[in-house]
């Protein structure tokens, strides 16, 4: 008999539920054969006639479509941290920039600022120098007024 395939003896009655190895069935009778009728997942759908097969396929399908779903968030996680790190990284470069162009700019004032203050003192020196040489040549006059006297 086809139910000992199932792997364990079966005492038969008519529209009643066993339990085979976590498989509930009911058995009932078409013409003079008796035959199960499954419900739920089981672990022996592959053996357990039309039902069976439909019960082991609809676990399978939606075993594959939680792994599908599984994949696409883990894919868009990844998605949306490689997002966030490309972003970070543009302000990162930004900032850097920023800094750079604030440096170089420091630096030029510096310079100009450097450059004026040379020219400041060379101004102050020229005339300066000019005033020690008219002083000088003011001295030199007076002492050769004094000697000549």
């Amino acid at each position: 008999m086809a139910l000992w395939a199932l792997g364990s003896p079966l005492i038969i009655f008519e529209n009643h539920f066993y339990s085979v190895k976590n498989v509930y069935c009911g058995i009932w009778k078409v013409g003079d054969e008796l035959r199960p009728k499954f419900h739920g997942f089981h672990n022996l759908g592959r053996f357990a006639g039309k039902n069976g097969r439909k019960a082991y396929l609809h676990r399978t399908i939606i075993i594959i479509i939680i792994i599908i779903i599984i994949i696409i968030i883990i894919i868009i996680i990844i998605i949306i941290i490689i997002i966030i790190i490309i972003i970070i990284i543009i302000i990162i470069i930004i900032i850097i920039i920023i800094i750079i162009i604030i440096i170089i700019i420091i630096i030029i004032i510096i310079i100009i600022i450097i450059i004026i203050i040379i020219i400041i003192i060379i101004i102050v020196y020229i005339i300066k120098g000019s005033r020690i040489r008219s002083k000088l040549i003011a001295l030199s006059a007076c002492w050769h007024l004094m000697r000549d006297t």
